[in-house]
Parts: C-alpha cells; structure tokens; sequence
C-alpha cells in the first residue's frame, strides 16, 4: 500500500488516471482541467478552522470524467447561523486547478437536516454521495477533490487523515473485549440450559 509521505511526494494525477489507479486513490494529488460548475452549491455545516466556526464550499463540476464534488475550502460563518457566507471568486470555465482526492467517512450519528426541496445553495452536514447526487440531479462520481491552490477567498488546510497506532491498538482492544464478553455470555447459557435439563431430567425420574 503507497504510504501518505508517497503519495504527497508524486505527480499530480489527471481525473482519467485516477480512474485507473489501481491502489487506494484516497490523498493522491490530482491536477486537471473542469469545464463548467453547477448551479447547485453545497455548504458543509459546522466546519471548525481556529476555533471559528465555518462552512466548506462543495460544488459539483464536470470533468473529462463526469461529474465531481470540488470542495473549494473554508469560509467563516455568520455568528447568528441566520446568513450562509458570499463568497465571489472567478468561476470562469473552463478552469485548471489542483488538489487531492478525498473519500469523506460517513457518520452514522450525524442526522441530515437538508431535504430535496429543489432550494439552492443548501446547507448538509456531512458529505453523502447519494444523497447529494438526488439533490443536485447529478450522477457524481464517489469521490471528491479538495483542492490545495492558495486563493484569498478560501482557507485550504488539506490534512490527510491518519490514525494513530494508539487508537488501532484501542480498536482491537476494544473488539477483543467485546469478543471475549459474548464468549462468556453464551458459556453461561450454555450452563443454565444444562442445568435446566439436567433438572427436568430428574423430576422425571
């Protein structure tokens, strides 16, 4: 597996050999051309920059490749929640930009409050392909591109996502204990049911 120091270190990748890779695409630079965005803006909700709370901009665009979600970085929120940010950056196409592949977790506790209304730009709370894709009537593909080029507009901190081995060591701990509690759990059943037959055996007699 390419480590994240080998792939930071490569050539930017185009969208036509992402497609292609044949390892893990998660963090790979890419640099490639989009010819036009959509219409329909997505902002990531509560995304924490220095202690500030903010959005992330994702817009879906069309590549070589189909359609992509761009996230286009942070932008500070408005302390009342009431107003979404404006933002006013070049949005002439087509554009080249770069920026690294993103596969965004989903969380199973986070509960989606957007719904399919048609109202754009709409605020989600986390990234989830298929329901983005029923929003903006768009088949995108699932993966989406953070891109890491300096603009006055944005703050763009890409940060690969690495876990530490401590808490890989507290996962297995943690699944070990689990394993070993169901063990337990069916040995005493397994026990009270001999009990039971073996008593049922008796009165019998």
């Amino acid at each position: 597996m390419t480590s994240i120091a080998e792939k930071t270190a490569q050539t930017p990748f185009t969208l036509n050999e992402i497609l292609g890779y044949r390892n893990e695409i998660k963090d790979l630079p890419v640099a490639d051309t989009f010819f036009r965005l959509s219409q329909k803006w997505f902002w990531l909700d509560n995304r924490q920059i220095d202690g500030q709370v903010g959005y992330e901009l994702i817009i879906p665009a069309e590549t070589n490749i189909g359609w992509v979600l761009i996230n286009f970085g942070w932008v500070k929120g408005d302390t009342s929640r009431i107003l979404l940010p404006e933002v006013s950056f070049l949005t002439t196409t087509p554009f080249t930009a770069t920026g690294r592949i993103v596969i965004p977790g989903m969380n199973r506790f986070v509960t989606e409050t957007a719904s399919n209304d048609g109202e754009f730009p709409k605020v989600i709370q986390q990234v989830d392909f298929v329901r983005m894709s029923e929003f903006a009537d768009l088949p995108l593909r699932p993966f989406m591109l953070t891109l890491t080029d300096d603009d006055p507009n944005f703050v763009r901190r890409w940060t690969p996502v690495v876990m530490a081995a401590e808490k890989h060591l507290g996962y297995a701990l943690q699944w070990y204990g689990l394993a070993f509690a169901l063990v337990l759990i069916y040995w005493r059943l397994y026990r009270n049911v001999n009990k039971i037959d073996a008593k049922s055996f008796t009165s019998a007699e």
